[in-house]
């Protein structure tokens, strides 16, 4: 006779079973890595528009939170072009990161806001370097961008 018995279909199918649930393990983390490298490369978009913006306009600057940040934009009444305690910013654009997605910063030493000046150089709101990493973290993933004093922005 030939065939297979019983017991063999049974181990092929628990086989299949695990290698099966295997691979939907590693998809979902494929996807969670895939949308994490979205959102970063997203913000470092918003962070060369924002460069750029103040390189040829005025001071523009990102506002961190932990589930969003914000564009805004200097309104530099004495033409300075430095971020002054007095002077207001009005938001341009504010962007809600993915449910379950926290962004984290050593920038600024914690502080929310981040600013480039005319040649491109990241900064406080007291106008230090802003020098230093901001990451994206979501389900043990997590993707880093480093700002350099230089104002390079790299990637991890």
């Amino acid at each position: 006779m030939r065939g297979f018995t019983l017991i063999e279909m049974l181990v092929v199918i628990g086989i299949v079973g695990i290698l099966l649930g295997l691979s939907i393990i590693s998809v979902r983390w494929y996807i969670y890595g895939a949308k994490l490298t979205e959102v970063r490369d997203q913000f470092i978009a918003d962070l060369e528009f924002v460069k750029l913006q103040s390189i040829t306009k005025v001071p523009n600057g990102i506002y961190l939170y932990n589930n969003k940040y914000e564009i805004r934009v200097l309104n530099d009444t004495n033409g300075n072009f430095i971020r002054d305690t007095a002077e207001n910013t009005t938001v341009n654009n504010t962007i809600n990161l993915p449910s379950n997605l926290t962004l984290t910063w050593t920038t600024c030493n914690g502080d929310k806001e981040l600013w480039f000046d005319r040649k491109g150089i990241p900064r406080c709101k007291d106008w230090e370097y802003g020098d230093g990493q901001i990451s994206f973290i979501k389900s043990g993933n997590t993707k880093t961008i480093k700002l350099e004093k230089t104002g390079r922005i790299q990637y991890e």
